[in-house]
């Protein structure tokens, strides 16, 4: 039993939200926009064609209170983030489908490792497209989340011991834009 402020508890759990010692990110970001006609010039049948890539790799370390011996990555941040997207853009049509992914990241410290918080990796894939009908409507769609992927927040790092989940399903959305 506790007595805490005059009143009797059989047990008391206190958190504390504290800064960390010290920590440092680096890393580098590789981006590529490329149209196909960059590499087969004489083919009109790739004309509006291209790629757009996008990579980055990230180190980082953070020290903590009374976990100084761990090796921590800065919270809420992924060692390595991919983007690659194809696209069509020609004549008043455009299409692009893209595909995401980020790596896992700490999300919250816990009393020990095995009860750290970590987002799990998460990859999604989207898809749109739209046709300018003049200089005043485009018609457009655009599918987000295609394999409707979730989003995971576990105990313990790959542990698959699984705290959260987040359903976003799948979202597809057509419509009109115009311009005065």
């Amino acid at each position: 039993d506790t007595i805490y402020n005059d009143l009797a508890f059989e047990s008391i759990f206190r958190t504390q939200t504290r800064n960390a010692d010290s920590a440092s990110i680096s890393g580098i970001e590789l981006n590529a926009q490329l149209p196909f006609t960059t590499f087969f010039t004489s083919s009109n049948f790739l004309d509006g064609f291209g790629i757009d890539a996008n990579a980055t790799f990230i180190s980082s370390d953070v020290k903590v209170f009374d976990r100084e011996d761990e090796d921590l990555p800065f919270f809420k941040q992924p060692a390595e983030i991919i983007n690659l997207a194809f696209y069509y853009q020609k004549y008043n049509f455009s299409a692009r489908v893209a595909y995401n992914w980020q790596a896992e990241s700490l999300d919250e410290l816990d009393g020990n490792a095995d009860e750290d918080r970590w987002d799990e990796d998460r990859k999604y894939l989207d898809i749109q497209a739209s046709y300018k009908l003049n200089d005043t409507f485009t018609v457009y769609a655009n599918w987000q989340n295609v394999y409707e992927d979730n989003k995971e927040r576990t105990y313990g790092r790959k542990s698959g011991r699984i705290r959260r989940a987040e359903f976003y399903g799948s979202n597809l959305r057509v419509g009109t834009r115009f311009n005065f």
